[in-house]
């Protein structure tokens, strides 16, 4: 949470959001698109939530979330 408070997304880069849809394995997959680009987000229902599967919706970004706080700025190019 506190990379994306220290690092938001740019409010003038459009986002939209066009439907959610029953996927495999119980999956929901969230459709939305920033700045043009489409995207799916993967959403598992457990235990009375709802959980986020960022190895699936972006795989390229799990080392990232991995990395310190510092790393992630760096590797991202926010702060800087």
């Amino acid at each position: 949470m506190r990379r994306h408070r220290e690092c938001p997304n740019d409010p003038k880069t459009p986002v939209d959001t066009w439907g959610v849809s029953r996927g495999p394995g119980g999956a929901w997959l969230v459709h939305y698109s920033v700045g043009g680009q489409q995207l799916t987000d993967w959403w598992y229902y457990v235990n009375g939530r709802f959980v986020f599967d960022l190895a699936r919706s972006n795989p390229s970004a799990v080392a990232l979330y991995r990395a310190p706080p510092a790393r992630y700025f760096q590797l991202t190019g926010c702060g800087s």
